[in-house]
């Protein structure tokens, strides 16, 4: 009588299969068959690809290269290796809000089933969808910013390994959006968010506060006009003590050199002497050395914010985010020295680009119309 073979064991990891023989003393120990758990939703990141090969159809092994989170997982470790974390990450959870959708709809991971009606789907979906942290719709810009991700990626994915019905996002729209509206402080409100900081620097004297650190970042923010997620990313060895070196900006662009005034110097200065100290590290960290993040910049100009309303009536009151201070100071730029240095300051924005940052507020459009037709 032949000997029985022992079947092979299956090895299954996120994206690919890979068989293995079970040792001599596992076969005599052989368990009962585990029931299979309930399949969830394979997010990007757990996606395992292949070594670096050739072409990007053979990264993914042969057996799922049907995979549409393969794919989309390939675009982002090739396309997002060139991109600011902030953007990488954006990108990353525009694309698995999509792979969500997509196989909640069709119930398969098959790129093969990517139709333009899926993307058309999908849009209209984003539109009813709320935000998770305002509980808002989400705005028509930040549809338009989703749908650009998924733009790119299928045009990428469709040159490598063409879809069966064609690219499935061509002609597909964005959504028109508002006008959009400035967002910085007047020189009213700046003064009195300088003054508010003057005042937490002597008030803020927990043992858990670094106030020079929230003074000096406050400062670096306005005098740069610099984004924050660029703030956050700069370290310690980038200051040279007059200038920030190599500054990633967003995109795959460099500034090699960002002036600081002296004033702002000192600060950043006494708050590495006396708060920070000079190991290699973040430039701006919290008090356990992690680098801050941009809810924490954001905590802190709240902050900021809110000692210059304590004594204001609410109508006066100051709304702070973590772009005003690059508003206000571009905007100001471009008043005392024109679009050109406006487009410098800003790290080499189009001209399209730089008018979101400096066109007049409502109100101050509405006092022009009276001085001149009142």
């Amino acid at each position: 009588m032949a000997k029985k073979k022992t079947p092979r064991k299956i090895v299954v990891t996120a994206a690919t299969a890979q068989v293995k023989e079970p040792s001599a003393a596992k076969r005599k120990q052989r368990k009962p068959k585990a029931r299979p758990k309930k399949k969830e939703r394979t997010k990007m990141s757990e996606v395992a690809l292949m070594p670096a090969a050739d072409t990007p159809q053979v990264l993914i092994p042969k057996d799922n290269r049907n995979s549409l989170t393969a794919w989309l997982s390939l675009y982002m470790k090739i396309d997002g290796e060139a991109c600011a974390e902030a953007t990488r990450t954006a990108k990353t959870q525009d694309l698995e809000r999509f792979l969500e959708y997509f196989t909640e709809t069709v119930r398969s991971d098959s790129k093969q089933l990517w139709t333009r009606s899926i993307s058309e789907g999908f849009q209209q979906h984003l539109r009813k969808t709320r935000s998770q942290r305002t509980g808002r719709k989400l705005a028509p810009s930040t549809v338009n910013r989703v749908t650009a991700t998924l733009r790119t990626a299928a045009k990428w994915i469709h040159g490598h390994n063409p879809f069966p019905a064609g690219n499935p996002m061509e002609r597909i729209s964005d959504l028109t959006t508002p006008e959009p509206t400035w967002q910085g402080l007047t020189d009213l409100q700046m003064v009195r968010m300088n003054s508010a900081a003057d005042q937490l620097l002597t008030l803020s004297t927990a043992a858990n506060q670094w106030p020079k650190r929230d003074f000096a970042l406050f400062h670096v923010l306005y005098a740069t006009a610099m984004r924050v997620s660029e703030l956050i990313s700069l370290d310690i060895e980038q200051f040279d003590g007059r200038y920030l070196t190599n500054v990633q900006r967003k995109g795959k662009t460099v500034t090699p050199k960002i002036f600081l005034v002296k004033k702002v110097r000192g600060y950043l200065a006494d708050y590495i002497e006396d708060e920070r100290g000079d190991e290699p590290g973040p430039l701006f960290q919290t008090r356990a050395g992690k680098r801050l993040s941009i809810q924490q910049i954001d905590y802190v100009l709240k902050k900021v914010a809110g000692q210059a309303n304590a004594t204001l009536p609410a109508k006066e009151h100051i709304g702070a985010h973590p772009h005003i201070l690059r508003h206000t100071m571009l905007r100001k730029v471009r008043e005392e020295k024109g679009i050109e240095y406006a487009i410098e300051y800003a790290g080499h924005v189009s001209e399209k680009y730089i008018r979101r940052y400096t066109m007049p507020s409502e109100e101050e459009t509405e006092a022009v119309l009276e001085e001149l037709f009142g």
